[in-house]
């Protein structure tokens, strides 16, 4: 759609996003194009990586995501040097630990949210990551809700 809102609600199979630039005015390659000869050519949003054939093309980048500690394969054990607590027994319990003694010494505050503005006027919604498209409808948040069979 030539919306934000419109793009992001299609319901396409393969998935849009919202290009918030515009079509790239450099040249580049598009979604599900081979990339292996020039992995850094994918078009702004897209990244070089090997598809479920095991081919590189140029797919959306992958989230980004918080890096977790590696597994532990036994049990983990309290050391009692670091908790010095005089509550601390031999044995583990089920319970529920009682609540805090007092209550938190600041309010948590929010910052308001911001007013709509005009940013996605030179966006549009797009599924191959180079070219526009409206069946998703108008807006960013329709595009990034569009449930288009292609998925993303």
């Amino acid at each position: 759609g030539s919306t934000k809102e419109s793009c992001l609600a299609c319901d396409h199979h393969d998935g849009v996003d919202w290009l918030e630039q515009g079509p790239p005015q450099e040249q580049c390659n598009e979604r599900w194009q081979g990339c292996e000869s020039a992995p850094s050519a994918c078009c702004p949003g897209l990244a070089c990586r090997e598809d479920f054939n095991g081919f590189l093309a140029c797919l959306p980048s992958l989230p980004d995501s918080d890096t977790t500690d590696a597994p532990t394969y036994g049990p983990t054990y309290l050391v009692e040097e670091r908790w010095p607590d005089s509550d601390t027994t031999d044995t583990p319990t089920y319970a529920p630990t009682s609540s805090p003694s007092s209550p938190p010494s600041e309010s948590v505050q929010f910052a308001p949210p911001l007013p709509p503005t005009d940013a996605d006027a030179d966006g549009c919604c797009s599924l191959d990551f180079k070219q526009c498209i409206n069946f998703c409808g108008s807006t960013k948040e329709s595009c990034l809700a569009c449930d288009h069979h292609d998925g993303v």
